[in-house]
């Protein structure tokens, strides 16, 4: 079964990075040396067979399944017409706006799912929208969000936006609506009685519910290495498991039944958590587990995790797209796999053994994530072990008091103590990410590709020597090789001048580092510049900006700014006109001519919507489009080309059209010229 359901991911995985003619040629390559390496091993040629059969079985039906989303996004892409399909879930945000995600028909064609933004109808789980001469377009991703593979991971072949939108009420999926319903009341509960911060993390343990959770705790979290809490998965369903089995045993009920009401307390908690993948994955292993017991049979770690997965990818062959159900894989592989054999024979006779075991263990957790929550998540745990040992219990126990209070519709008033404990772990790691020592940054693409490399060697080396200690010395080995590639990468980085250009069309803001200096340049004044800019800092390792500068939209934009760099703070703010700035700091005008900006390294200037940056000599401009192009050895032009005007020839538009970029890096080169990358 492990061998099946890895060659059935492998699988999958491969028809996601290759073309089907070249998944197809590796894989037969990779076959037939295995077939002449072991011609004479008749058992371990079955096991081969076996695996090539579950690998094909796997990378034909992802091609197949690939083949039709792709195509009937393409057929839809850029095309306007209607559509009618059933809300199969929804979110509200402010200003009366809300997504929804339908199931339906696009001009009475082939039935597919889509997501639509549009003015909030009040529509439930299973009301009908239709949309009127509305436009698709495929989901696009850039250097903040890539909806491509969430949209993939939840099947969503196309978005929609415009329209004339009309709901009909069905009145259908009443349980699906009340438990909706019931945790909205809920989370809005933890909020009122704990506060926004303290409430929403709350929220976010129990029911997987991270919209309303400020970034930079979300992000403290994640560099301390207890994010994990905030998704549903293995922790909580074995929490409310345990709690249901307690209260079986206390009132003294048959295996049976109490196996019965485990699966239907799981059941609920998943409803309520919005059917996370990584929560399915663990309610599966769950029941095997229990059901071992039944049957009087053992339970095996790997074989239930490998046939959780297995399952879960036959069902849905796009779940390898989910960061949720890959994360959720490699984090339980550590805990209940490669931690426990790493560790087996550590003594536990006293407690100081025993608490370092379950600090090994949790160290092997954290490697065996290392590679994934690099990039996904741009940055890297480093003291995730401690943290997890000193601080997840904490969070159990605030997890068990809110599933009480859940449980109970607030019957039991559980959610001070709650509240206590969650503000204990709140404190501890903002105190903790606040270091600059507690994480390692993303910095581009290498050291994820890096990281996944050495992954695979150490299994390599496993499945060679199968033997504790050589499994020890490579990971001794790529621990030493990825420390020593962190460190000459962040010296070269550090020692590059460097130009951000972030954001897509008409949104457009500038980063400039060089020797530990980072200058932001807003130049558009759009609401999503900070995110864009807030990322970017945070994948290149910044403690914060030294100046940003504003040139329009200044009151908004400073607010914004001030909200998202919470965690990266600015020393300097420049801002232009001569109207005061208010909600903050000091911040020096430049009134509406423009600015000059000198450090050691580079000069800037600013005006008429043109920004310049010189260094050595050599020049790189920033241009509204439509106006013609600056006397630089570079120039990017930002914002909507007006209709009728031509592109300048050998300039760089900010867009997603043809002939267009967005989101790249300007690396300064020897001889006063520039290299551009994407980011």
């Amino acid at each position: 079964m492990i061998g099946a359901a890895t060659a059935y991911i492998a699988g999958s995985l491969f028809a996601s990075l290759f073309s089907p003619g070249a998944g197809a040629v590796i894989a037969l390559g990779a076959l037939l040396a295995a077939l002449v390496a072991l011609r004479r091993k008749r058992e371990l040629l079955r096991d081969v067979i076996m695996i090539a059969v579950c690998w094909t079985i796997s990378f034909t039906v992802y091609s197949l399944a690939d083949l039709r989303y792709e195509g009937l996004g393409r057929a839809l892409d850029g095309t306007e017409g209607g559509f009618s399909g059933v809300v199969e879930d929804f979110s509200s945000y402010d200003g009366g706006k809300a997504s929804y995600t339908l199931y339906g028909r696009a001009n009475g064609g082939a039935s597919m799912r889509v997501s639509c933004y549009c003015d909030d109808l009040g529509a439930e789980l299973g009301d009908r929208i239709d949309l009127k001469d509305c436009r698709f377009e495929l989901p696009s991703g850039d250097f903040l969000y890539d909806s491509r593979d969430y949209c993939k991971s939840q099947r969503i072949v196309v978005r929609i936006t415009g329209g004339e939108p009309s709901l009909t009420r069905t009145g259908a999926r009443r349980i699906g609506n009340a438990l909706r319903s019931y945790r909205e009341e809920m989370i809005l509960r933890f909020k009122g009685k704990l506060g926004e911060e303290a409430g929403g993390f709350l929220a976010g343990m129990v029911f997987g519910e991270k919209q309303s959770l400020d970034p930079d705790l979300r992000t403290a979290l994640y560099r301390t290495g207890i994010g994990h809490i905030l998704a549903v998965s293995g922790l909580h369903v074995s929490i409310v498991a345990a709690l249901v089995m307690a209260l079986m045993r206390a009132l003294r009920v048959g295996r049976y039944v109490s196996f019965g009401a485990v699966n239907v307390v799981m059941i609920m908690l998943i409803l309520l958590a919005k059917s996370p993948v990584s929560a399915i994955r663990a309610a599966i292993m769950l029941d095997l587990m229990y059901s071992a017991g039944l049957f009087l049979r053992q339970s095996d770690p790997l074989n239930s995790l490998s046939i959780a997965a297995l399952l879960i990818c036959i069902a849905d062959p796009f779940a390898i797209h989910s960061a949720g159900f890959m994360l959720s894989l490699s984090g339980t592989f550590g805990i209940a796999v490669f931690g426990p054999y790493m560790t087996k024979d550590l003594p536990t006779e006293t407690l100081p053994q025993r608490i370092f075991r379950d600090f090994a263990i949790a160290f092997f957790t954290t490697l065996s994530v290392f590679p994934l929550s690099l990039m996904y998540f741009d940055e890297v745990s480093v003291i995730s072990p401690v943290a997890n040992l000193l601080l997840v219990p904490l969070s159990s126990g605030a997890i068990i008091l809110g599933l009480i209070y859940t449980a109970t519709a607030g019957l039991l008033p559980t959610l001070y103590p709650a509240g206590v404990l969650i503000r204990a772990v709140l404190r501890a790691a903002e105190l903790v990410s606040g270091t600059g020592f507690s994480h390692i940054s993303r910095s581009g693409a290498l050291l994820p590709a890096l990281a996944a490399v050495i992954g695979a060697a150490v299994l390599v080396t496993y499945a060679i020597f199968r033997r504790r200690r050589a499994v020890f010395i490579a990971l001794i080995i790529g621990t030493a090789v990825f420390s020593g590639t962190v460190l000459t990468q962040a010296m070269i980085r550090r020692n590059t001048f460097r130009i951000a250009v972030l954001g897509r069309g008409s949104n457009a803001a500038v980063v400039v580092s060089y020797k530990g200096r980072r200058d932001v340049f807003d130049l558009s004044g759009s609401y999503k510049s900070p995110e864009y800019v807030r990322k970017y800092l945070m994948q290149d390792g910044a403690g914060g900006a030294d100046s940003v500068f504003l040139t329009k939209n200044i009151q908004a934009q400073y607010s914004a700014y001030l909200a998202e760099l919470r965690g990266f703070p600015s020393q300097t703010w420049i801002a232009s006109g001569e109207t005061p700035v208010f909600g903050g700091g000091e911040v020096t005008l430049f009134g509406d001519e423009g600015f000059s900006f000198e450090s050691e390294e580079y000069r800037a200037n600013y005006t008429g919507g043109t920004l310049t940056i010189e260094r050595e000599g050599a020049k790189v401009s920033f241009v509204p489009a439509g106006k013609s192009s600056a006397d630089a050895e570079l120039t990017v032009f930002y914002g909507a080309l007006p209709k009728g005007a031509a592109p300048v020839p050998g300039g760089i538009y900010l867009g997603t059209g043809p002939g267009q970029t967005d989101d790249l890096e300007i690396v300064s080169k020897n001889g006063g010229t520039y290299q551009t990358r994407r980011l």
